[in-house]
């Protein structure tokens, strides 16, 4: 019978290693990309709850920061900083192994590899098993080193800036400190200007860099209705602004990673939207947009069920309402609820007053609490949902 040790090896050691020749190694980069901007996008409706204490910035907000965050929040914060580690590790090694590959491994008295390696010669797999990937601290030094001789290619010499190498040594440091202990949390508010001051940026410059612009595919969402590019107004946000506790800036963040999570999690691709005004009768052939306005409808009448069920529930004072368009998903399929109080809950003062506590979309989940105040005086192209 075979021992622990020897069935744990047999498991183990029978997988296989990913090469260019069978996969673009990038693209395991750009799923943490998308990861990275899920998790932070999510992290509004994952401390909705505490939402109104970070607006308000009261004077005791400090002594109780620790009581103020959920722990679907702790979540998300674990996945965006360890994704968004992940996927500058992975950028920056590419960027030095298409210099060399002995720039990005380690090898340990092998030196019949380390041969074919300085020859560029190609690697049998068992070979490459025995290649150990640098940390990402030392690829952290051998960015400004490079540089400085010539070496990196002038498009990523922005990462071997100063001010960069000193951003990205700060996300290595708290990914580590989830890694290895997992106790220390940035607060809500500190995250927020962490990767919307310092940390997009750098995303967006690798995104938009002509290498890498194929991939946007896999770490993008399908499309926002309205148009409205989260990822490039926070990053203007933060650019524009220097009071990052300002009320009005927590608050347009918030409504703008919404709508980022949303588009991640919305069932409708992108050709399916645009197939929705697709008319059979003045097209003389079926093509792909018929398919794809059929799929549209099913989900769009999916939605819509959804949106009536909801509205007849029982105990809840949901109004279903066609008056709004979801900026997300673009579907009418948003749902008002509403609250109210009585004469006798208002000491006979009004005898009723009626307001929208919040809205969501039975499509794609976007979701707006009441806290954030109407997008308008935001500065951002969306419905007024709540009571002036």
């Amino acid at each position: 019978m075979k021992s622990i040790e020897e069935k744990l090896k047999q498991i183990v050691d029978n997988g296989f290693k990913l090469t260019n020749d069978s996969y673009e190694l990038e693209n395991l980069a750009f799923v943490s990309l998308r990861l990275a901007l899920k998790s932070y996008f999510s992290t509004y409706k994952s401390n909705e709850i505490y939402i109104a204490d970070f607006i308000e910035n009261g004077e005791n907000l400090e002594e109780k920061t620790n009581k103020l965050h959920a722990k679907d929040y702790y979540e998300n914060y674990f996945e965006c900083i360890v994704h968004f580690q992940h996927f500058f590790e992975l950028i920056m090694k590419d960027i030095l192994e298409k210099i060399s590959k002995l720039l990005v491994v380690r090898v340990h008295d092998r030196h019949d590899i380390l041969y074919k390696l300085i020859n560029n010669e190609t690697l049998e797999n068992d070979e490459e098993n025995k290649l150990f990937s640098i940390e990402f601290s030392e690829v952290l030094k051998a960015f400004p080193q490079l540089k400085k001789k010539g070496v990196i290619n002038d498009r990523y010499n922005f990462l071997a800036d100063s001010d960069n190498i000193k951003i990205l040594g700060k996300l290595n440091k708290l990914r580590n400190k989830i890694w290895h202990r997992g106790l220390y949390i940035l607060q809500y508010n500190d995250l927020d200007m962490f990767i919307g001051k310092f940390v997009l940026p750098l995303v967006q410059k690798i995104v938009d860099d002509i290498e890498y612009q194929k991939f946007k595919k896999i770490w993008k969402y399908q499309y926002i209705a309205n148009g409205i590019e989260p990822l490039n107004e926070i990053i203007d946000l933060y650019d524009c602004s220097s009071d990052f506790t300002n009320n009005k800036h927590i608050r347009k963040v918030a409504y703008l990673k919404e709508m980022g999570r949303a588009a991640y999690y919305n069932s409708i691709k992108k050709s399916e939207w645009e197939s929705k005004d697709y008319d059979r009768g003045k097209n003389l052939h079926i093509g792909w947009a018929y398919f794809d306005k059929k799929k549209f409808d099913i989900k769009n009448r999916i939605a819509l069920q959804v949106a009536n069920i909801k509205k007849e529930e029982e105990g809840y004072h949901y109004n279903y309402t066609q008056e709004y368009i979801c900026p997300v998903c673009g579907l009418e399929t948003l749902i008002e609820y509403r609250d109210y109080l009585t004469a006798s809950d208002m000491d006979n003062e009004c005898d009723y007053y009626e307001w929208t506590e919040k809205v969501e979309c039975c499509c794609c989940g976007f979701a707006i609490n009441q806290r954030l105040g109407n997008a308008e005086e935001l500065g951002l192209k969306i419905d007024n949902y709540f009571n002036e």
